[in-house]
């Protein structure tokens, strides 16, 4: 499967600057996922599990996965869904639970290319 076009070129100035530590492009663009995904995120009660500003708990993989959809409120559905796993399985592998939200990222991107 051929990987999306970047389209967050607009926020890489901004990327640079906050965060002058990362240096690759790919770390750029990761980035600009994350915050992309926190934008769309930020109004949204139940999501603890993934963001909390106040605890200070960013789960930035998946935060990155989340930004690359496209559209908000797949964003937000799966964000709940991933929050529901989180709480149902509290000591589940991390690295599982992101492999997994690839996955569905890229079920859901397929589903949307296709029509």
């Amino acid at each position: 499967m051929a990987r999306n076009k970047f389209t967050l070129e607009y926020m890489v100035p901004f990327v640079t600057t906050m965060f002058p530590d990362v240096k690759t492009r790919r770390g750029i663009q990761n980035r600009c996922y994350q915050i992309s995904a926190l934008t769309a995120l930020q109004n949204e009660q139940g999501i603890k599990a993934i963001f909390d500003e106040k605890k200070d708990i960013f789960k930035w993989g998946i935060l990155e996965q989340l930004g690359r959809i496209e559209q908000e409120e797949i964003i937000i559905q799966l964000a709940h869904a991933i929050c529901r796993h989180i709480k149902g399985n509290p000591d589940k592998n991390t690295t599982q639970l992101l492999k997994w939200v690839k996955l569905m990222r890229i079920i859901i991107q397929s589903e949307i290319n296709s029509n």
